[in-house]
C-alpha cells in the first residue's frame, strides 16, 4: 500500500506500506501491525510533505490488489476531512494478511507482536528459531551471523541449495519473506561482540563459549539500562546432534543470572567434544527452535 506517510513508527509487522519520499522519490518500508491502525489514523498527518493522493495512486496501478489499496487510501483521506467516521466503512485489515489468523486468539499475540529480538548465529540453531520466530510477526528481528552458507549446512540448517555461497543472515530473510511473509528483519553479516546492542530479548544459537560470554554480556548492559527488567530475555540455546538445552534467564532475576555466570559460561576447552561427522541433524534443530519460541511467548 503506497502512503505518504512519516518513517517515525519504524518497524510494524504485517500489511506492507511504501513510504514514497518527497525528496528523493526513493522507496522504503514500514510494516503495519493490524492493531495498530487506528492509532496510526489518530496519531499521524497523512501526505503531510510528501507525495499526493493522486500520485501515489498511480504508483500502485501495477499492484494486484489495486482496488482495495484504493478503497483504503478514499477512506484514509475521507476521515482526514472531519466526516464522522460512523458514516464510513474503513475495510478491515485483516483481510490484507492471514498468516497469523490461526493463532490471533493467544493470550501472548499481541505482546509477542510488540517485541524487538536479536538473534546472535544463524546456523543449526537459529535458522529455524528465525523462522519460526518470524510466523509470530514480531515488531523486528535483529540477525547476526558474518558466515556464508555452504553445502554441509543442508544437513541440519534451514537453507536450500539456492543459497549456497550466500550470507547466512540474508538467507534468511529470504526464506522468512517467502515462508512467513514477514519483512521486519535486519541482517547483520558481521560477528556479535560484547560492544554492540541488542534488544531486550535476546537469543543465542551459538556453537562456541566465547561468543556466549559476549551476547551475555551485551544483553546485561541492556538490563541495566531499562527500567523494566522483567521485560528482558536471555535464551541460549545449545545443541548436538542428539541432545538440545536450552537456558532461559528473566532480567530480573538476579539468581539465574549468577548461577548461569558461575556454572554455565565455562570455557570451549571445557565444552564436551562432538564427533565430526555426527554434530547435527534437522530434527534436533526444529525441535530446539520450537523450545525456543515457545519460551519467548509464554
Amino acid at each position: 500500500i503506497g502512503l505518504g506517510i512519516p518513517a517515525e513508527p519504524l518497524f510494524r509487522s504485517a500489511s506492507i506500506l511504501t513510504l514514497i519520499s518527497g525528496e528523493q522519490g526513493t522507496e522504503k518500508y514500514l510494516f503495519l501491525n493490524d492493531t495498530d491502525v487506528s492509532a496510526i489514523m489518530a496519531e499521524m498527518t497523512f501526505f503531510d510533505g510528501h507525495a499526493s493522493y493522486d500520485s501515489i495512486i498511480e504508483e500502485i496501478e501495477g499492484a494486484p490488489n489495486k482496488d482495495e489499496i484504493k478503497k483504503f487510501l478514499t477512506c484514509i483521506e475521507v476521515l482526514e476531512a472531519d466526516i464522522d467516521p460512523e458514516h464510513l466503512m474503513v475495510p478491515d485489515l485483516k483481510d490484507y494478511d492471514d498468516t497469523t489468523l490461526r493463532f490471533q486468539g493467544a493470550q501472548w499475540f499481541t505482546e509477542v507482536q510488540n517485541l524487538e529480538i536479536t538473534l546472535v548465529g544463524v546456523g543449526g540453531i537459529g535458522s529455524h528459531t528465525a523462522l519460526m520466530l518470524s510466523r509470530f510477526h514480531p515488531r523486528l528481528i535483529l540477525l547476526w551471523d558474518p558466515d556464508r552458507v555452504e553445502a554441509v549446512n543442508m544437513a541440519g540448517q534451514m537453507y536450500s541449495i539456492e543459497d549456497i555461497g550466500n550470507f547466512k543472515t540474508y538467507a534468511s530473510i529470504r526464506n522468512i519473506g517467502k515462508f512467513s511473509n514477514y519483512h521486519t528483519v535486519v541482517g547483520h553479516t558481521r560477528r556479535f561482540t560484547k560492544g554492540c546492542n541488542c534488544a531486550a530479548v535476546m537469543i543465542c544459537g551459538l556453537d562456541n563459549m566465547e561468543a556466549r560470554k559476549e551476547c551475555f554480556e551485551a544483553w546485561l548492559r541492556e538490563v541495566e539500562r531499562t527500567d523494566s527488567k522483567e521485560q528482558c530475555l536471555f535464551i541460549d540455546g545449545r545443541l548436538a546432534a542428539e541432545e538440545l538445552q536450552v537456558f532461559c534467564i528473566r532480567g530480573n532475576c538476579e539468581y539465574d543470572i549468577q548461577q548461569y555466570q558461575e556454572k554455565y559460561l565455562f570455557s570451549s576447552a571445557e565444552a564436551e567434544a562432538t564427533t565430526c561427522s555426527y554434530k547435527q541433524t534437522a530434527y534436533m534443530a526444529n525441535m530446539i527452535a520450537g523450545v525456543i519460541c515457545n519460551l519467548v511467548a509464554n
